[in-house]
């Protein structure tokens, strides 16, 4: 098993490094499309508004590939300082899910951690709340008064199978396999493997009155 999982992290680490250099000229020239979509002919325009969000997919892909293998090999270290947890959370929020709901502690809550690893957990959880949720009804957790800070992110959606709930943070898992399109099911995993190297862990949990909650 450690033979295969090995050989598989090799083949994952190839084959990001392989479609990197293709996929930057693809990138380049899908951004050149983007650019003159208005004056397309209609019967065009579809298909060339199809290939820049494809593009733009298989950018994120092999992004997300490419993380997982610095992961695999060690490479990742982790940068502490001093971060105000209230703020980061705000300047994500506004970023990446500006509908989602967040109320600040009256106290500060700080802790020593990497600002960016933190950034990608949380950026990770609202990606995930908005694909299968929407952001009207994302609502964004601190809480610092126990032995340990907690941040959570819970969403009014369908929620996770009871069977499936304990795989969402493995690599290339989707909750719901019959789901077309989306993300790649790397999102999660990535975030699970930023918090472990901070000395911390997550978890996911559906709500009683429906939809899942991430910490």
């Amino acid at each position: 098993l450690e033979a295969a999982q090995h050989q598989n992290r090799l083949f994952v680490a190839d084959v990001s490094h392989e479609l990197r250099t293709p996929l930057t000229a693809l990138t380049a020239e899908a951004s050149i499309v983007r650019e003159h979509l208005d004056e397309l002919p209609p019967e065009s325009r579809r298909a060339a508004e199809m290939l820049v969000n494809d593009v733009a997919r298989l950018r994120t892909l092999v992004e997300e590939l490419m993380e997982l293998s610095r992961f695999d090999a060690n490479a990742e270290h982790v940068a502490l300082e001093k971060v105000d947890l209230g703020r980061l959370i705000e300047t994500v929020r506004a970023a990446r899910s500006p509908n989602a709901r967040f109320q600040a502690p009256e106290r500060p809550v700080a802790i020593d951690a990497d600002p960016r690893r933190l950034e990608r957990i949380l950026g990770n959880f609202l990606d995930n709340a908005k694909e299968h949720a929407g952001d009207a009804d994302v609502e964004i957790q601190l809480d610092g008064r126990r032995d340990e800070v907690v941040i959570a992110v819970s969403d009014r959606g369908p929620g996770v199978p009871a069977d499936r709930l304990e795989l969402i943070f493995d690599r290339f898992t989707k909750v719901d396999p019959s789901r077309a399109g989306g993300s790649s099911g790397l999102g999660l995993a990535i975030a699970a493997e930023h918090a472990a190297l901070m000395g911390g862990y997550l978890q996911a949990m559906n709500r009683e009155d429906g939809g899942l909650r991430l910490e």
